[in-house]
Formats: C-alpha cells, sequence, structure tokens
C-alpha cells in the first residue's frame, strides 16, 4: 500500500494506491480532495490502516480505514 498526493502538480487528492503482489499497482482509491494535503503517512494497526497528514502545514488529521472497508473506497471520475 502506498498512500500520496498522486496529482504530480498539486497536493490534491490524497490517495491510497494497492498492489496485489507488490510490485504492480491495480487500485486507486481517493481518501481526502479539494484543498492541499502534506506529508502523508501510513501504519497498520489492529486490522486497521491508520493515516496521518497534515493540512496545509496548520493541522494534522489521521484517518482510521478498517481493511476490510477497502473496497468499498473509490476514485470519483474526472470531471
Amino acid at each position: 500500500m502506498l498512500v500520496s498526493n498522486s496529482n504530480p502538480k498539486r497536493r490534491d487528492p490524497l490517495t491510497l494506491a494497492i498492489s496485489r503482489n507488490g510490485l504492480v499497482y491495480t487500485q486507486l482509491f481517493y481518501l481526502v480532495g479539494g484543498r492541499h494535503v502534506d506529508y502523508p503517512h501510513i501504519i497498520e494497526h489492529d486490522g486497521h490502516l491508520l493515516i496521518a497528514f497534515s493540512g496545509a502545514k496548520q493541522t494534522m488529521e489521521v484517518l482510521n480505514v478498517s481493511l476490510d472497508d477497502l473496497d468499498d473506497l473509490t476514485m470519483p471520475s474526472r470531471q
């Protein structure tokens, strides 16, 4: 798993990429968007992903994502 700002021109959105084999990332999930997101980090603990990031260097936030819920996450289509 890789948490990152997947847009090379902006720090928006924050996404989670998943690889089943450790080599090829086949799924990309939208986590947070519509604002500046910095310094993402991720750890797995007790069946959850704890995803920490800074909001425009002003706030520190943590998302708690159940590993069981990963199939429900989606990447919105481009507008």
